[in-house]
């Protein structure tokens, strides 16, 4: 039986699957790297490259591997810290304040099937994992994936010359 970690070469995803490899869990990860890096995943990690939405493979993956649970994080923004969710807007705007970038956004309606409000609970990672936010207030979020950025340009990529 294993854990199906959708998104899981990204910035969340990534740290997930480690933690849950760390604690002897067996993990499958899927990930279309849009945003998500192959570097970020232990070789020895069953990894697909491909998207949530196509049944085939997730039917395929599930057989393979026995999968008994999914963690999704393909193309959410989650906040596992507090169950407290933020608006996109909140979130670019404290990106600008601690960045000084001036990142642009275009404000459009939701599209068709957008949930009005969506967050996480983190209770069950909390159960599963043992798990603990070691940081829950936006503004320290941000700040700690900002001093990440800015100590690897390259992203992932950075990780995988220096290997």
């Amino acid at each position: 039986m294993a854990i199906l970690v959708t998104g899981g070469a990204g910035y969340i995803g990534s740290v997930t699957v480690e933690q849950l490899t760390a604690k002897g869990e067996s993990v499958v990860v899927l990930d279309d790297l849009a945003y998500g890096h192959r570097e970020s995943i232990d070789a020895d990690t069953p990894f697909y490259q491909g998207f949530a939405g196509d049944r085939g493979l997730l039917v395929h993956i599930i057989k393979e591997h026995q999968i008994e649970s999914c963690v999704h994080f393909a193309a959410l923004a989650v906040n596992l810290g507090t169950g407290r969710g933020h608006s996109v807007l909140e979130v670019i705007e404290t990106a600008r304040r601690i960045t000084g970038l001036a990142i642009r956004a275009r404000i459009e309606g939701p599209r068709p099937g957008d949930p009005a409000w969506l967050v996480a609970d983190p209770s069950r990672a909390k159960a599963l994992l043992g798990w603990e936010p070691a940081m829950s207030d936006l503004n320290a979020i941000l700040q700690s994936a900002w001093v990440w950025k800015k100590k690897r340009p390259r992203g992932y990529r950075s990780l995988a010359t220096a290997k």
